[in-house]
């Protein structure tokens, strides 16, 4: 039986490998959320999720380059399929933000997710509870609500 893949963005990766005492459940809840996701899905990421990644570690909570590499290749790779963004994606990425009203940057990862054929998208950022094209759900790991588990 194939695993269903999921597509997990930034922001959750951000709280899991960041180590800040002012976000500590969130890291709690994102560590745990990615090991009991990873024991029963395949995790998927696009490139512009480890861009965003790398650029936030680096800019906004000033993370050494090699801490931010060991975080990439030893974290988020080991633990995620990576997928490249193409002319494909960007094409399908401007309908559906002419569809859904997404932003430009969250409509390529909706589209790298929708391209790969995942069955849920887990953003801390992204309208929860929305169904893409009837098969792409997207949930918060942060919500307590029934949405997070996708029922």
């Amino acid at each position: 039986m194939q695993r269903s893949e999921v597509f997990v963005d930034s922001n959750v990766w951000i709280y899991a490998f960041l180590e800040s005492q002012s976000d500590i459940d969130k890291r709690r809840i994102a560590l745990k959320f990615l090991e009991d996701t990873s024991r029963k899905s395949s995790i998927v990421v696009s490139v512009q999720v480890l861009n965003e990644f790398h650029w936030l570690l680096l800019r906004k909570y000033q993370v050494a380059e090699a801490d931010i590499r060991s975080k990439v290749f030893d974290g988020i790779m080991k633990l995620a399929d990576v997928v490249p963004l193409q002319r494909s994606t960007y094409e399908k990425a401007n309908i559906l933000r002419d569809a859904y009203n997404f932003s430009f940057w969250d409509s390529l990862i909706v589209a790298a997710a929708r391209e790969r054929g995942c069955s849920h998208l887990y953003s801390e950022d992204m309208q929860a509870g929305l169904v893409i094209e009837k098969s792409l759900r997207i949930s918060s790991p942060f919500d307590v609500s029934p949405l997070r588990s996708g029922k």
